[in-house]
């Protein structure tokens, strides 16, 4: 094959092999692109680059929403776990109370204290004799009416009532 010099009249015209003249950019005449078919290109790339930006943008989202997911599952998994450990704090103080309710129990208990009493602090029952019951003294009226606390009185108030003040 041979080559040829390009001049400036054979960037307009070309002829063919079989002695047509065809015009510049006519695919009988030169190896370029047509305008029609630098368009299609340019429709089929404008098409393909949609459908890239399109599948960049699900795949994007699809990556997001993974994500998501496994931070919410981090954070099921940590509230699980902070909550079986509160479970097992509130075995434990329901154990430390209900050994406490029993010692309370049998600190309470009316035979043990009398125990306490009579053996470690050497104290008795006192004598029928030795019991002197006090009578209990009564207030005047003015007294009984200022003693009882008014709507939101309080005890403070009470008290400066029945000083006088």
């Amino acid at each position: 094959m041979v080559t040829r010099r390009v001049n400036p009249y054979a960037k307009v015209y070309a002829f063919g092999a079989d002695g047509n003249v065809a015009r510049a950019g006519s695919p009988i005449a030169s190896p370029h692109k047509t305008r029609e078919a630098s368009r299609r290109v340019h429709r089929q790339l404008s098409i393909r680059v949609p459908l890239w930006i399109l599948i960049l943008v699900v795949a994007g989202i699809l990556f997001i929403q993974a994500f998501t997911l496994l931070s919410m599952r981090s954070d099921t998994t940590r509230e699980q776990k902070r909550i079986n450990v509160l479970k097992s704090e509130l075995a434990q103080n329901l154990e430390k109370i209900e050994m406490l309710e029993v010692s309370l129990d049998q600190a309470a208990d009316p035979s043990r204290i009398r125990a306490i009493a009579e053996n470690r602090l050497g104290m008795r029952l006192p004598r029928p004799e030795q019991i002197n019951v006090m009578p209990r003294p009564q207030l005047p009226q003015r007294a009984m009416e200022m003693a009882v606390p008014e709507e939101g009185g309080g005890v403070i108030r009470m008290l400066l009532s029945l000083v006088g003040l």
